[in-house]
């Protein structure tokens, strides 16, 4: 989706921006990772039965990304790889 295709090119960007700067690259790592997240629940909305009108990530979900993404801040290979498959 156009959608995916955005975050993934953000995804890019963010990769770019040098490993000592933690706080400038949590900064965008996070939106882009919550936003991945919440994709992945619309589109699994949209195969099941309507039961809720509204789709957002879980509060335990975003806990579990921030201290998930914080361990791996320092490596690009790390944080793709949670981006593209941890975030299920």
């Amino acid at each position: 989706t156009i959608a995916t295709e955005h975050l993934d090119q953000g995804w890019q960007y963010t990769l770019c921006i040098p490993r000592r700067t933690v706080r400038l690259r949590l900064a965008c790592v996070w939106p882009l990772l919550f936003a991945a997240k919440t994709l992945r629940q619309v589109r699994a909305a949209v195969d099941a039965p309507p039961q809720h009108s509204t789709v957002k990530i879980s509060r335990k979900d975003v806990y579990a990304t921030m201290l998930l993404s914080g361990i791996a801040i320092m490596s690009n290979t790390l944080l793709t790889a949670y981006y593209e498959h941890g975030s299920d």
